[in-house]
């Protein structure tokens, strides 16, 4: 499928420019078009002479006629002329004679025998001399064969062994999806997935092939391995904010096509020694923010992988990593939404060559346990009781107590967290609430101070000791009440202001200290 948007590849697929100014685009179908015929039909051997009838005595008289060496030697390929190519890529090498026919007026000029009817559905007839005269040609091309072989290019190794056509080891790579349903073969239901081949069943195969576990498995030069990749995470653990690291245990789940491992059996076959598995092709993934990493090798190295009749191949690899997360920014701590990267590449392959991709279904791309868990604290039982607002034997003790508890959760924290430059939401919030409860403790302070005072001059009063008149009497009664009168006041109004102040506190701190971006503190 070629998509043609613009003049310069309307003029390369000779298509009327006329065609782009009623579409904005056009999609050409080439192999419905051109019926998998190649442009240039090329005839290598004398089963493909014989097959399109081509009269070979004719054929290899006229290739040693002056006037055809003549003509090829001074023009090039015109429509409706003869040319003979002869081309070497090296001077020890014996040049290659090539006849191309254009039209069927010259095929019927030299009586070659071709039939008309080739040249309406392709551009030139391409006729080797050596391999058809000489016999040096290795078999029939099929057109079909010659046709991908035109698009895409040479062939990476030799599919006859394999006993397919190119067509059907096209079609997974025509559905680039098709390795997202890799994972449904491992249902219970699938008896194929019950009992597997052991790996021994593809030594004679892989002999057949000459495979080569160094070459990655393309089907034709230059082109790339698609390998979808997918991760079944067991554990997340130990999660360090101060060196930003955490640990996760993982299946690496690796999916990938090769069309020289087309084994055609009734069921996969299954490698699970790492002997075997040296001689097969596999990517080469690596964990760029991991700092450390293993594979499991207990009691036996966790990997496994299934080779599938039509090529297709699944690998999965048990590993523990220690990754770095992306660079976490405090502002807004405890409030924020870190995210734990995990970054995969390949590492010696380049993305010309091996492009990693995740499975398209979320479900399959990365699968959580669903039974992990991550306790940092358990509640264990919540208890109401009824304190009196008016006793104030405890008062200090409770502030000072809820005082020192918040300086230690604050150093805490701060031991937990890097160092940084700037103002964490964290630090907003116990610095507010640390102010809120020191300020309590003077309150009661103060409040203590008034009662004591209040009731040593009734108590002065009532006893009498000093036989004060009753004019002091009734003066020091008088002062007694408007001390307690001001603590009780000072108690209200500090009943009602503390909670306005908090809750005050408590919308600024929720709609503008936690809001907004995550670096907002760094940028301002």
């Amino acid at each position: 499928m070629v998509r043609i948007t613009d003049n310069r590849g309307a003029e390369k697929y000779h298509l009327p420019l006329e065609v782009l100014q009623n579409y904005t685009e056009v999609d050409i179908d080439f192999e419905n078009v051109c019926r998998l015929h190649p442009r240039t039909l090329r005839i290598a051997s004398r089963a493909a002479a014989k097959k399109f009838h081509l009269n070979t005595d004719v054929l290899c008289t006229l290739g040693e006629a002056a006037d055809l060496i003549h003509l090829s030697q001074n023009q090039s390929v015109i429509e409706g002329e003869v040319e003979e190519e002869q081309t070497s890529q090296d001077a020890d090498e014996v040049p290659i004679k090539v006849i191309y026919l254009n039209d069927s007026q010259t095929n019927a000029e030299k009586r070659l025998g071709l039939d008309d009817r080739l040249f309406d559905i392709h551009e030139s007839i391409a006729i080797f001399m050596d391999k058809v005269c000489d016999g040096l040609g290795s078999g029939d091309e099929p057109e079909e064969l010659q046709y991908y072989t035109e698009k895409y290019g040479t062939l990476a190794f030799d599919i006859t062994p394999l006993g397919a056509t190119i067509e059907e080891l096209m079609e997974p790579l025509k559905n680039p999806d098709h390795l997202d349903s890799i994972l449904r073969r491992f249902d219970g239901n699938d008896p194929s997935s019950r009992r597997p081949f052991p790996s021994t069943h593809l030594v004679p195969f892989l002999k057949l092939m000459k495979y080569d576990s160094r070459t990655p498995p393309v089907l034709f030069v230059g082109d790339r391995v698609t390998v979808k990749i997918g991760l079944q995470i067991q554990a997340m653990s130990n999660f360090q904010l101060s060196t930003m690291d955490y640990a996760v245990d993982t299946w690496l789940r690796m999916a990938w096509y090769d069309p020289r491992l087309r084994h055609g059996s009734s069921r996969p076959v299954l490698v699970n020694e790492f002997t075997f598995l040296k001689k097969i092709w596999r990517p080469d993934p690596m964990f760029r923010n991991a700092k450390a990493a293993r594979f499991h090798k207990v009691s036996y190295l966790n990997f496994y992988m299934f080779i599938f009749p039509g090529g297709e191949v699944f690998m999965d690899i048990r590993v523990y990593l220690k990754p770095t997360a992306a660079k976490i920014v405090l502002c807004k701590y405890p409030h924020d939404k870190p995210a734990c990267s995990l970054k995969i590449s390949s590492l010696g392959f380049t993305s010309d060559s091996v492009e990693f991709e995740w499975f398209s279904d979320i479900e399959n791309a990365i699968q959580l346990n669903r039974d992990l868990e991550i306790p940092e604290l358990s509640l264990i039982k919540v208890k109401a009781e009824k304190c009196d607002g008016t006793r104030k034997s405890g008062r200090i003790f409770v502030s000072l107590t809820v005082f020192l508890t918040l300086s230690a959760e604050s150093n805490s924290a701060k031991e937990e967290l890097p160092k940084v430059s700037y103002i964490k939401a964290i630090d907003i919030w116990f610095g507010f609430t640390s102010i809120f409860v020191f300020v309590t403790m003077l309150q009661a302070l103060l409040v203590i101070s008034l009662e004591h005072y209040s009731r040593s001059l009734r108590r002065k009063c009532e006893n009498n000791v000093d036989e004060y008149s009753n004019y002091k009497l009734v003066y020091m009664m008088l002062r007694s009440r408007r001390f307690h009168r001001l603590a009780r006041n000072c108690d209200t109004f500090c009943k009602v202001m503390y909670p306005v102040t908090f809750v005050l506190f408590l919308i600024i701190y929720g709609f503008v200290i936690i809001q907004g971006e995550e670096n907002k503190c760094v940028s301002q």
